[in-house]
């Protein structure tokens, strides 16, 4: 039959159209089951990780496990506990990764059982170490369940490997036909463009008539058939192009997956077919002890010579060509004679085999401890009985007596069995019994010291450790009580400890301050003098460089300490020169430094040694202003009596001229002769009296009397502006004195506070009679113990700065104008306070006035006379809280030492803001405060005020140099003293305040 062109060239385009939408119907398929596949191998590189860290986690439980049992330390359950916790997010991780692989999926339920009833397994080794003991625990860990479960776990994690290995099988076929498919579908679908045209050609020119018949029929076919050709060749173009992209991700996710490799901590090694090294990552490197350069690209047998001969050999080799993945712990030679143990995967890839290797060197190392503890336990267990243990039931009862205890207390096994122990011991407890069995029982153990009894009497120290002894179900049955002698040691202790106490007792007690300063300039150690001389605590100077404590003018003082330590030695310093050290408030003082070094642990430390010598210092300036003033006395007084000689024969002179001179210009001239000569006489005489004391004659003499007449002197001759004011009381004792020299003190005084107060004011003359203590003897030079009649001269006036101090005794010094001074009033004054075996106290403040206090020692017979002999009582402290606030240290330090000696609890403070801070805190104890009046920050006036507003009824004594105004002082809750002040003048004023509750 023959079949017309029409109808095979409609079978031609049909067979083409046919074949063209059976390859597109092949590709669509090919192209779902890769989607499928790249999107189950989308986490495969991620899944191995995973698993891999699976594997090592579940070794870190091993280990973890074997070491808690080899050595019972709770160290080891960290690595444990952390592995548990690890593995549950390990397992979840892969589980969200392989959720459209439902073969994973039931491989993964069976790793996790694995995995659970690993750890199980190993809770129960644990628990049984901790109920038990080490050798069930052993037993347990010998009998190879956790091998057993170990190498299932393996063997599952081996599993799943190999499933995402296929996967990526899979994969790579998958793309190999849509490649394929996507070829043959381009060449169809071109064959279709190139072959109709020429099949329409040949027919339009065989059937002419044809083409204009179906002309246009065939136009619009042509064009409908050539737009779907373009729009199917366009997608796939677009299909081509994706395929591209997607080939080029994978080929970059490759490279990351190359980069975890490289990352991952277990070794990566990869063999071709050809046994040729194609990869090593760096955990392999170090695994191999070789560089990579020698090993990658050369032949793995010929790299490591007689490696054929090896068990692990066998093992790749059978990998190789079986493909079966295979495992192993490998003890590994290498070439230079050192050895590693390593936990081999070999696995069949398609480039060949892959090795998994982990150092497991560390893990067998332990392993072997583990066996050596095991033996030197049973060693132990041999020795028990020569060493000095007891093990008694929880009656108390001995049920077991080693050799050792019969030569450490004497009593034989045969003694002791059945008795009491501590009965036996007579056991003197560190701490009660009860607290002992308690921390017994809740830990297991209990080490102390305890004082037995051995079986001669002799009581003998030991140190006890008491460990429990548990029965099956883990109930407590003995004790075993392990005791070592310490006697000896203890006896050391207390003598060592004797001598310790004696030697911080002189180290605290030493009025200077000692610092130990290290190689480095830092304070290492101070003793509690310091913290008194520099106003810091302990804590703070400890650590701290030795700098703070010197002023920093002296900047050269760090080099000078880096000389020293380079020689050191025996230096005593600021004897011939003038040192300063720095205060925690920066002020500063002069001191004495013995330097002197110590070595320890090779290293140089120095000792220094510091003294405050402000006192001294002070001390020396009165001695030298008492020599300089006996020096000029001597002086003064050659010069009188020269002067003496000179107007002797003048006076005669005057008087004889006179009866024969009757000029009377001559006469007067004569008398303004005699004037003057006399008045110069007088003035000798003043200095007479300063130069030798002279004496005049010495009665006895009330001085209320005498200042009762200065009084009266100064209404009736002084300005109206100036006042006076008298305090004397009643029983005043009378002294032995010259009652003119004593007038003329006092006159001399007075006429100087008027002068210094030009604008008008006070004038106040006190007395009374203070006892002297050796506290007040040592802050004066001419002070001695014993008593005295204090009588004050105080004024309002302008005061003097402290270098016009220093000075007014000098004769001829004054102040005033020219003429209208001699220079010799106060020097005067001084010379016959000394003649009477007194001394004198001036304070003065610019702007604010000054006091002179003339101390006039009494005799014990003048003292009968007017006071009746009685013991003198104080008051008792009983414990009462004092705050003292001064901003002289020394002056704070010795009260707070007065009031103590007396009962009293004393809080000190440097200033006024200090002590509002410590009243604030303290205000319910205290009782009394003692403020200084001239303080830097916030003086005494203002701390008293602020104290008031604080607690209206806050009982304050206030001190100064200078008598203070009225309305500072409240007779009812302010009392007011002098400064310096004696112990009984301050104990008095306590009790008259304190007698008002």
């Amino acid at each position: 039959m023959k079949f017309s062109y029409n109808l095979k060239l409609a079978v031609g385009f049909v067979i083409l159209l046919a074949s063209l939408g059976f390859y597109s119907w092949t590709f669509n398929n090919i192209s779902k089951k890769m989607f499928e596949v790249t999107h189950m191998v989308k986490h495969t590189h991620q899944v191995l990780e995973l698993l891999e860290s699976i594997l090592t986690r579940a070794v870190d439980i091993e280990t973890g496990m074997r070491g808690y049992v080899i050595t019972s330390n709770p160290d080891f359950l960290e690595p444990y506990q952390e592995g548990i916790k690890t593995l549950d997010s390990l397992t979840e991780s892969i589980r969200t990764k392989t959720a459209a692989n439902l073969i994973q999926q039931h491989n993964l339920a069976i790793l996790d059982s694995l995995l659970k009833v690993r750890i199980k397994h190993c809770d129960s080794v644990i628990n049984t170490l901790k109920n038990k003991g080490v050798e069930a625990a052993a037993m347990m860990v010998r009998a190879g369940n956790g091998k057993y479960f170990m190498d299932k776990v393996r063997a599952q994690v081996e599993i799943m490997h190999q499933e995402e290995d296929n996967l990526l099988a899979i994969r790579s076929d998958t793309e190999r036909k849509a490649k394929s498919t996507q070829s043959t579908m381009l060449y169809t679908s071109l064959s279709i463009i190139l072959v109709f045209p020429v099949f329409l050609y040949i027919s339009l020119r065989r059937y002419p008539t044809l083409l204009e018949k179906s002309k246009k029929e065939l136009t619009q076919k042509v064009e409908e058939q050539t737009a779907e050709l373009l729009y199917t060749n366009k997608e796939l173009q677009r299909e081509i192009d994706e395929k591209t992209k997607a080939q080029e991700a994978i080929i970059e996710n490759e490279k990351k997956y190359r980069h975890v490799l490289d990352a991952m901590m277990e070794g990566c090694q990869v063999i071709g077919f050809d046994w040729k090294l194609l990869y090593i990552n760096p955990a392999a490197e170090v695994h191999n002890r070789r560089p990579n350069e020698e090993l990658i690209g050369k032949d793995f047998i010929e790299s490591w010579p007689d490696i054929e001969s090896t068990e692990v050999f066998q093992k790749i080799k059978h990998c190789m060509e079986k493909r079966i993945s295979q495992t192993m712990e490998n003890l590994f030679v290498f070439p230079d004679g050192t050895t590693g143990y390593f936990d081999l995967k070999i696995h069949p890839v398609k480039e060949g085999i892959v090795i998994l290797s982990n150092d497991i060197s560390n893990r067998k190392k332990a392993e072997k401890n583990l066996e050596n503890a095991i033996m030197k336990l049973h060693e132990q267990a041999l020795m028990l009985d020569v060493s000095t243990v007891v093990t008694r039931n929880m009656n108390g009862e001995i049920i077991f007596w080693s050799n050792g205890m019969k030569t450490l207390y004497g009593w034989f096994k045969e003694e002791v069995l059945g008795k009491r122990a501590h009965e036996l011991f007579q056991t003197e407890f560190s701490e009660p019994l009860e607290d002992i069995m308690t921390n017994l029982l809740q830990n297991g153990y209990w080490n102390g010291e305890l004082t037995h009894v051995n079986k001669q009497g002799d009581k003998i120290a030991v140190a006890s450790q008491w460990t429990l002894q548990y029965d099956d179900n883990h109930t407590p049955k003995n004790i075993i009580e392990a005791n070592v002698d310490i006697t000896p040691r203890k006896q050391a202790e207390k003598e060592l400890q004797k001598m310790t106490n004696l030697f911080q007792t002189l180290y605290d007690s030493s009025p200077d301050g000692i610092i130990l300063v290290n190689s480095s300039g830092e304070i290492i150690e101070i003793n509690k003098h310091t913290c008194l001389l520099f106003g810091y605590t302990k804590e703070e100077l400890l650590g701290t460089s030795v700098e703070i404590l010197v002023p920093e003018r002296f900047k050269w003082h760090e080099i000078l300490r880096q000389q020293y330590n380079s020689n050191p030695r025996m230096r005593p310093m600021g004897i011939n020169q003038q040192l300063y050290a720095k205060r925690k408030d920066d002020t500063e003082f002069q001191v004495e430094i013995l330097l002197s070094h110590l070595q320890i642990n090779s290293e140089i430390h120095v000792i220094a040694t510091v003294r405050d010598i402000t006192e001294k210092k002070l001390l020396e300036s009165q001695f030298l202003r008492a020599q300089r003033m006996e020096s000029i006395g001597t002086l003064a007084g050659g010069i009188a009596h020269d002067l003496n000689n000179i107007l002797a024969p003048i006076l005669m002179s005057v008087g004889y001229l006179s009866s024969k001179v009757t000029d009377p210009h001559s006469k007067k001239m004569l008398e303004m002769l005699e004037v003057n000569t006399k008045r110069g006489a007088d003035l000798i005489r003043q200095v007479l009296t300063f130069a030798r004391g002279i004496e005049g004659e010495r009665s006895t003499v009330q001085v209320r009397h005498l200042i009762d007449d200065i009084a009266k002197i100064i209404n009736e001759t002084f300005p109206k502006y100036i006042t006076v004011h008298t305090s004397i009381p009643k029983e005043l004792p009378t002294i032995s004195a010259d009652p003119t020299q004593i007038h003329q003190i006092l006159m001399n005084l007075c006429i100087n506070a008027r002068d210094a107060m030009p604008d008008g004011g006070k004038i106040e003359i006190a007395a009374e009679e203070v006892s002297i203590d050796e506290q007040y003897a040592t802050m004066h030079i001419d002070a001695k113990v014993g008593k005295y009649l204090v009588v004050s001269v105080s004024d309002q006036g302008i005061g003097m700065p402290p270098g016009v101090m220093d000075r007014i005794f000098e004769p001829f010094f004054t102040t005033k104008e020219l003429g209208k001074g001699t220079g010799l009033g106060l020097s005067t004054v001084i010379t016959i306070i000394k003649s009477h075996g007194g001394f004198v106290n001036v304070y003065s403040e610019v702007g604010r006035g000054t006091d002179f206090k003339i101390y006039l020692s009494l005799s014990e017979e003048l003292q009968s006379l007017t006071i009746k002999d009685q013991e003198q009582t104080f008051i008792d402290g009983n414990n009462r809280l004092i705050l003292v606030v001064d901003d002289e240290e020394t002056i704070r330090e010795t009260t707070k030492l007065a009031l103590e000696l007396f009962g009293f609890k004393v809080i000190t403070a440097d200033d006024g803001t200090e002590a509002i801070a410590a009243y604030a805190v303290h205000q319910d104890r205290i009782s009394l405060v003692i403020t200084d009046m001239m303080m830097p920050h916030m003086d005494g006036t203002a701390t008293v005020r602020a104290l008031q507003k604080m607690n209206p009824d806050v009982k304050v004594i206030v001190v100064s140099g200078l008598k203070q105004n009225g309305h500072t002082v409240n007779d009812k809750t302010v009392k007011f003293i002098h400064k310096p002040y004696t112990t009984e003048k301050l104990l008095n004023t306590i009790a008259e305040l304190i007698e008002q509750e």
